[in-house]
């Protein structure tokens, strides 16, 4: 398991069924979905996921540092795409012990970050993997025969008469 997923943004908006058309009404709207649907799953298989949007042609646009935080958001500087930020990241990641695994569509750039030590993911094998978790949490918290059940399904028909009595002060 990789303990740092880094997201090319723009190209899973493009490629996410349920975000394509909101870039259409704006990329603000896509990004802020986009980071929504991320931010949830971040616990669940890495311990930070950077998510990495191209700002090459924002005149003025200055790189910014990568927080430590879980969840970060980043744009490329002015003149450099979001393929070199993460191509750039993925290297210092890797140097620094981490293990990267690299979510974007582009053959190329995942030929370039496989060379840099990270594995990488396809957008549609990202959004898989996010259908998967959310089957097994459903899967967890709403079968009845699940470890995770009510107090009050294992308990004696007497026990809970007694516990109810007690509960309304009887």
């Amino acid at each position: 398991m990789a303990d740092v997923l880094l997201v090319d943004g723009y190209n899973m908006i493009g490629s996410w069924d349920e975000l394509a058309p909101l870039k259409e009404t704006g990329l603000d709207a896509a990004r802020d979905a986009l980071c929504g649907i991320l931010s949830r799953y971040v616990s669940y298989r890495w311990d930070r996921i950077i998510v990495v949007f191209d700002a090459y042609r924002v005149p003025g646009r200055k790189r910014l540092p990568v927080s430590e935080d879980s969840f970060a958001v980043i744009f490329s500087g002015e003149g450099e795409t979001a393929d070199l930020a993460i191509e750039r990241l993925t290297g210092d990641l890797v140097a620094a012990g981490h293990t990267v695994q690299v979510a974007t569509s582009d053959a190329l750039e995942q030929l370039l970050i496989l060379a840099k030590g990270a594995t990488r993911i396809s957008a549609r094998e990202l959004r898989l993997q996010f259908l998967e978790i959310d089957r097994q949490m459903d899967e967890k918290y709403t079968n009845p025969g699940s470890k995770r059940q009510m107090l009050d399904t294992r308990l004696d028909e007497h026990t809970r008469d007694v516990l109810e009595r007690w509960r309304q002060g009887r």
